[in-house]
């Protein structure tokens, strides 16, 4: 027997899950990415917070960049109760999006982790009739 047989036989068993295995990577990579947006978007929240303008101009980081696309336009000139309050909702929309990606990458794991044990324990009943 080579010495990829049981893996090999074990990988095969995914294949019928290839698909949802494929979607749970990507929404997985969705929230690893949101997660880190998160983090990102904490930056003119705090900044609001302490009474400097919540997005420091043009700035020449790719950061300051992405801030300035994704919150430039909610951003309250002279506001900064409007500002906070604006990024502390786009936070949580982030936030819910990357809980329900978590979510559902979880769900699908377990399906395939199921499914798996299910095909296996089909074959081992087969082969002890």
């Amino acid at each position: 027997m080579s010495a990829g047989g049981p893996a090999r036989r074990l990988l095969g068993l995914l294949r019928p899950y290839g698909w949802l295995f494929g979607a749970t990577m990507l929404v997985a990579a969705l929230a690893s990415v949101l997660d880190g947006v998160v983090m990102v978007l904490l930056i003119p929240f705090l900044r609001t917070l302490f009474r400097e303008p919540a997005l420091a101009g043009i700035g020449t980081s790719s950061t300051q960049a992405f801030l300035e696309r994704v919150l430039g336009w909610l951003i309250v000139a002279g506001s900064p109760e409007a500002s906070l309050r604006n990024v502390v909702l786009v936070i949580l929309a982030t936030l819910v999006l990357k809980n329900g990606a978590d979510y559902a990458s979880a769900y699908w794991n377990v399906v395939i982790q199921e499914g798996v044990v299910r095909d296996l324990r089909e074959i081992e009943s087969a082969l002890s009739s």
